[in-house]
């Protein structure tokens, strides 16, 4: 809600458009690759045995944790996109 009021008064949604899409892109990529991994743990312990259940369950966790510091770390990114647009514009300015 912050961010898309401060991209509406200035006139930036484009911009803001595209950083959005970009930290989206992060979360899918991120959330994808640990999907990935969870389902590649799942896939040798049904066939091969030599993982166990308590260890899948561990990792499996240990999965979840980050794909949560990862949306923490996203959403810090997009609410911190007002302070850093801004500072970049008055950088820009001053050097014109």
């Amino acid at each position: 809600m912050i961010v898309a009021w401060y991209c509406l008064r200035r006139g930036i949604w484009k911009q803001a458009r595209l950083f959005l899409l970009f930290l989206v892109s992060l979360w899918f990529f991120s959330s994808g690759c640990l999907e990935l991994f969870v389902s590649g743990m799942e896939s040798v312990r049904l066939l091969g045995g030599s993982l166990s259940l308590s260890a899948f369950a561990l990792w499996r966790a240990r999965a979840d944790t980050v794909l949560v510091w990862v949306s923490v770390l996203l959403l810090i990114g997009l609410l911190f996109y007002p302070l850093v647009r801004s500072r970049r514009g008055r950088h820009t300015q001053q050097h014109h």
